[in-house]
């Protein structure tokens, strides 16, 4: 048995509705290349300058468009229950800095604490990008992720919440942005073929690997030759992201909740290591999250896991080296494992299997 790397669903394939997603979300949606992408576009749009904020416990890319258009970030704590902001941390972070934007991602499916930190932003006069790249579906007070704040986005990858080959959405509420865009098909139908058939048909390990290996060496090469930040996709995505709009909103990765609260239910008693899970509003889990008490016992199961044909991921890497504010990003550091969702009992069977063998042998 083997679990490959996060192997997203099959979606049905679709003309993309974005006049039916922006009636039910209430926001003009429009086409990114990437999440930080999305980002990108946010700060352009309101002008962002000098110091912007990010939780020092999320996804590196986030530092990608800060540099590209010559931003400071400065950071604020995470919450040590579902790992997303921190509201405290972001209120003594406004009080202390001059910040212009904050962008606040709610991490794994479960929704940040949006609500509040909107009325704090608002507060402090700094502009919020409510980021669900890993959580659009989720819903809080009655609201999607990702309609929060001043500017707000949702990607789609193969390990996301919103599964496909590459892109995402994003809206701001300045209305006279440039939307010109530019085009690069040969990347996108690179990365096309690399889903299709490296991820959705589980190729990588059969005679078309050598093809798919070469395909991921020109992808990285394409990938630095071209700045996507402004990128429109081609007609071939189309009805793949019609696709994945269209499965999230109507429920066709339900299997993804099943698995993930039979797991809870499972191991609730909170051996080894404690299950990260929604604490406020409507989840839309992809993967399984764990978080150990240290380091060492992380490290031990990520290997076990990967000794057993099991992908997993470590959580992300801090992005300040500098800890000493942010005491609950510390400690949570090299503790968080991800383990893969895929709608396929036998495998999820075996995959329980193994985390109960781990914790009974250790």
């Amino acid at each position: 048995m083997k679990i490959a790397k996060f192997r997203p669903p099959f979606v049905d394939e679709c003309p993309l509705d974005l006049p039916k997603l922006n009636q039910i979300t209430g926001k003009d949606w429009h086409y990114a290349a990437s999440g930080k992408a999305g980002i990108y576009h946010a700060l352009r749009s309101f002008s962002a300058k000098g110091n912007v904020a990010l939780p020092a416990y999320a996804c590196g890319s986030l530092l990608v468009p800060l540099r590209r258009l010559g931003l400071t970030p400065i950071f604020f704590d995470c919450d040590e229950e579902d790992l997303n902001p921190s509201v405290a941390s972001i209120k003594k972070c406004l009080q202390e800095n001059d910040v212009s934007a904050l962008v606040a991602p709610s991490l794994y499916g479960n929704p940040a604490s949006m609500s509040d930190i909107e009325l704090i932003c608002k507060g402090n006069g700094a502009f919020l990008i409510d980021d669900s790249a890993q959580s659009f579906g989720a819903v809080l007070d009655g609201r999607f992720l990702g309609t929060f704040g001043n500017a707000g986005l949702f990607s789609i990858g193969p390990g996301k919440a919103t599964p496909g080959a590459m892109g995402g959405f994003f809206w701001t509420d300045n209305l006279d942005y440039d939307w010109k865009l530019t085009h690069h098909p040969l990347v996108h139908f690179v990365r096309w073929l690399l889903f299709r058939y490296g991820r959705q048909k589980d190729f990588f390990w059969s005679y078309w690997s050598c093809c798919l290996w070469i395909l991921n060496i020109l992808n990285v090469f394409l990938e630095r030759a071209h700045f996507l930040y402004n990128d429109g996709f081609g007609s071939f995505e189309e009805c793949f992201l019609g696709g994945t709009v269209h499965g999230m909103l109507g429920g066709a990765f339900a299997f993804r909740k099943k698995y993930h609260d039979a797991f809870m239910n499972k191991f609730s008693d909170g051996k080894k290591f404690r299950i990260i899970k929604a604490i406020r509003g409507q989840s839309a889990p992809h993967k399984i999250v764990l978080c150990f008490e240290t380091r060492q016992v992380a490290q031990s199961f990520y290997r076990y896991m990967l000794a057993m044909q099991i992908h997993v991921g470590m959580g992300y890497a801090l992005l300040t080296e500098d800890t000493s504010n942010f005491p609950c990003a510390e400690k949570i550091s090299g503790c968080v494992v991800e383990l893969p969702i895929e709608d396929h009992s036998e495998r999820m069977k075996y995959l329980f299997a193994k985390v109960e063998n781990f914790v009974d042998q250790n």
